[in-house]
């Protein structure tokens, strides 16, 4: 009886491999099956891609008029309404960049009018000033000879608006700017 046992149990176990293994194959069979429908699926789409590509390298060399001769008139038709399209969508953009560069171009335009403005108030004030001190020197006991010139000569400030002030009395040799 020991002796069926063992070979019972050896027997099971026998069995249990092989059931193991025949469950094994079965699972790497669905999993072929499985890859398999994955793999169909990327080469349908793959080929979907390649037509489309293809459609699409054609309708471009197309709009760049290549091999128009071999086209119908219906297809003539529609390249030209492809091309409508285009164009108005082209125009539309251009219009667009152009509205904003006129936008730009008007803000520095205020801009530079404002400081134009404040450049000839500044100019103002500094020919007012000139005159009084014009006047100021005609009117003093130490007035300077009508025989003095009056010089404008650049300011050494760098930093200032105005680059030029006036001096009384003789001309400056060009050194000394």
């Amino acid at each position: 009886m020991y002796h069926n046992l063992n070979v019972f149990l050896i027997g099971l176990s026998r069995m249990t491999q092989v059931l193991q293994r025949h469950m094994l194959h079965a699972d790497n069979i669905n999993r072929l099956e499985e890859s398999s429908l994955q793999l169909e699926a990327e080469d349908s789409l793959c080929a979907m891609l390649s037509k489309e590509l293809e459609d699409k390298t054609r309708d471009i060399s197309r709009i760049n008029g290549d091999d128009l001769d071999a086209l119908s008139l219906d297809e003539l038709m529609k390249l030209e309404r492809q091309v409508e399209r285009g164009q108005t969508k082209i125009r539309r953009a251009k219009g667009e960049k152009l509205r904003k560069e006129i936008v730009t171009l008007k803000g520095k335009e205020i801009e530079t009018a404002k400081e134009n403005q404040m450049l000839k108030e500044q100019m103002k004030d500094v020919s007012k000033e000139h005159f009084s001190l014009l006047h100021l020197a005609a009117e003093s006991d130490t007035s300077v000879p009508s025989s003095a010139p009056i010089q404008w000569l650049p300011k050494k400030d760098n930093n200032s608006i105005s680059n030029t002030f006036l001096t009384l009395g003789p001309p400056v040799q060009s050194e000394n700017l």
